[in-house]
């Protein structure tokens, strides 16, 4: 650990650090994901302290390449990770924590992380150590405890379980759960939609308005 430390003080020089204002801020090779009220685009590396929470005061960040989260933050949040899946099995109160109508964090590449949060989104492959509570995730999505979505195009994995309110793909854990989704669920116990089984769970056709409404 004090050999990361190091590392990070001696390359902060080197890194692009946006600054200005709203407008967009192009960096190329290695950025900090730590943007303040910026608009920055980083193609490269992206390399921040925290888990992606976003910019704050109106900014965004944009990550073309790869996305590194350095300390994992996210272990605080492994009960919630563990309770969410199971409860949103019986409840749709509980398939997301929050409900953002838009993000302003967007990574299209590889994200490795402790953990994403919900006003980013994922298009490419994220490695999560704890959880993954990315408003969308499009691609090949693997966390170690749970991963939550608004929405998901691809694959959701996690040792523990997965849960989304809609998305198209497969969801592997021991509790996954989609609202209304066309998916293929790989489990202890699966749900979707109204119908809850099992180790194995699909559905291919989108849900009919009354399915949802008698959830």
């Amino acid at each position: 650990m004090k050999k990361i430390v190091i590392l990070i003080f001696m390359l902060l020089p080197f890194f692009a650090i946006a600054q200005g204002n709203h407008e967009l801020r192009h960096r190329y090779g290695v950025g900090l994901t730590i943007t303040g009220k910026r608009n920055v685009e980083i193609v490269g590396l992206g390399i921040g302290p925290l888990p992606l929470w976003g910019p704050t005061g109106g900014g965004s960040l944009t990550v073309k390449g790869v996305n590194v989260e350095l300390f994992p933050v996210a272990v605080f949040t492994i009960i919630g990770s563990m309770f969410g899946p199971c409860l949103s099995l019986f409840s749709k109160e509980f398939y997301t924590p929050m409900d953002y109508d838009t993000t302003d964090t967007h990574i299209y590449g590889v994200s490795i992380s402790g953990g994403l949060f919900p006003n980013a989104d994922v298009h490419g492959f994220s490695f999560n150590l704890v959880n993954s509570y990315a408003m969308h995730s499009g691609g090949l999505e693997l966390s170690f405890f749970s991963n939550t979505n608004n929405s998901f195009k691809g694959v959701q994995a996690s040792m523990w379980g997965n849960r989304s309110l809609k998305g198209k793909g497969v969801q592997i854990g021991f509790f996954n759960s989609c609202y209304d989704c066309q998916v293929l669920q790989i489990g202890l116990l699966n749900r979707s939609g109204r119908r809850i089984l099992p180790l194995l769970n699909f559905r291919f056709k989108p849900s009919r308005p009354d399915q949802l409404q008698r959830f």
